[in-house]
């Protein structure tokens, strides 16, 4: 008798839950702004909530991601750089720690190996994050400051775990 009690209480909830989603899927949670189309002189026109037109440089824009862009692959390509570095001396230090004869030294040299590679590892996702942080930091100040653009959600800079 409990254990129908219990699956029908779990059945409820489900229905309630799934019913819930549903009506939260069919209606809209905000309004989008309407646009106008991209003038021949490369500049787009928008209608703000006051029905103000707003200009948006679209060059100034191209160019400032273009910069973020070549920012970021620099910055994934010192890294790259950093760990194959450490990768290459991790090998070599665990090739001539095996090679040693006397246990208590090997064992000592295979654990500095290992620290040295943690620590290079560590040193490059680092110096990874910083010049992400950098490179964003500079593109989201031209995009409001030269550009005069309010950056859309998609462009927003991802946390550290999604990039």
């Amino acid at each position: 008798m409990k254990q129908n009690t219990f699956t029908q209480k779990n059945i409820s909830t489900a229905i309630i839950v799934a019913t819930t989603a549903m009506i939260f899927a069919l209606v809209p949670l905000y309004a989008h702004k309407a646009e106008a189309a991209v003038g021949g002189d490369g500049v787009r026109m928008t209608r703000s909530a006051s029905t103000t037109p707003k200009t948006v440089n679209l060059t100034c824009m191209q160019t400032a991601v273009d910069i973020r862009e070549d920012g970021i692959i620099s910055a994934h390509t010192a890294y790259n750089t950093a760990i194959m570095s450490g990768l290459t001396a991790r090998k070599s230090a665990l090739h001539d720690a095996w090679g040693l004869t006397d246990g208590t030294v090997r064992k000592t040299a295979i654990k500095s190996a290992w620290s040295a590679w943690k620590s290079a590892h560590t040193d490059a996702r680092a110096d990874l994050k910083s010049s992400k942080k950098a490179v964003w930091t500079t593109f989201k100040a031209t995009a409001k400051n030269t550009c005069k653009e309010v950056l859309p959600k998609e462009e927003a800079p991802k946390t550290d775990t999604e990039a």
